[in-house]
């Protein structure tokens, strides 16, 4: 798993070596100085296969998070484009992040007049639970992300004591929704689960923007 192992693993099996194949055997004495010779190459050798076991595992790991997050990303699109109107895009999107991450999420949609409507819940546990992350200093967190287009909250430097992480959902020029994401009392969310986050919530901005633009058409039409 590390570069530690690698090194114990090494240093175990020139010992290891030592004890069961050198003279005397059953003890970690020897009788023949060019065994120090061959004990460094043996180190060496098994350090340089450790070390390039961990690299392959390493990589292989990391192959599987891509094509994990390439699957989610595709099934997530899929949602999102089958979704029809602004309410069902935004439940489509957070049930997927629901699952993804195993936390309570809320959306909170920017209404025709340009201001933050009631949020949409969707808790993990019960509704007592998602009411702790909708108190007066939440809504705040949330309008403060909407007015100014940065991330806030839990996590980030601007309103830590949150009790979520806000990001704004954009379009292509305009915050269209906000998304919190409940990390109190949770791990914080890794580097891979908010690479996720990221793009599901940049998928999710570019489908509101169409859609709101179909509307805006069909409007004029009429």
């Amino acid at each position: 798993n590390g570069r530690i192992c690698s090194l114990v693993a090494s240093v175990l099996s020139v010992l290891v070596f030592n004890y069961f194949f050198t003279v005397p055997r059953f003890t970690f004495r020897f009788n023949n100085q060019s065994y120090i010779a061959t004990f460094a190459v043996m180190f060496v050798v098994a350090l340089l296969i450790s070390s390039l076991a961990t690299r392959v595992k390493r990589q292989a790991r990391q192959a599987a998070w891509r094509a994990y997050r390439t699957e989610v990303l595709l099934e997530t699109s899929r949602k999102l484009q089958k979704a029809e109107g602004r309410d069902a895009i935004l439940e489509s999107a957070a049930l997927q992040l629901r699952k993804l991450l195993n936390r309570t999420i809320l959306f909170y949609p920017v209404g025709a007049d340009k201001e933050l409507e009631r949020p949409m819940v969707f808790p993990v546990g019960g509704e007592e639970e998602a009411v702790a992350y909708q108190t007066p200093d939440e809504v705040a967190v949330a309008q403060w992300v909407y007015s100014n287009n940065k991330r806030a909250g839990a996590t980030t430097s601007t309103l830590p004591s949150a009790k979520c992480l806000y990001l704004a959902v954009r379009g292509e020029s305009e915050v269209l929704a906000v998304a919190s994401v409940a990390v109190a009392g949770q791990p914080e969310p890794d580097a891979f689960e908010k690479n996720l986050l990221l793009a599901i919530l940049d998928e999710c901005g570019l489908v509101l923007e169409k859609q709101r633009l179909n509307d805006e058409k069909r409007n004029m039409e009429e």
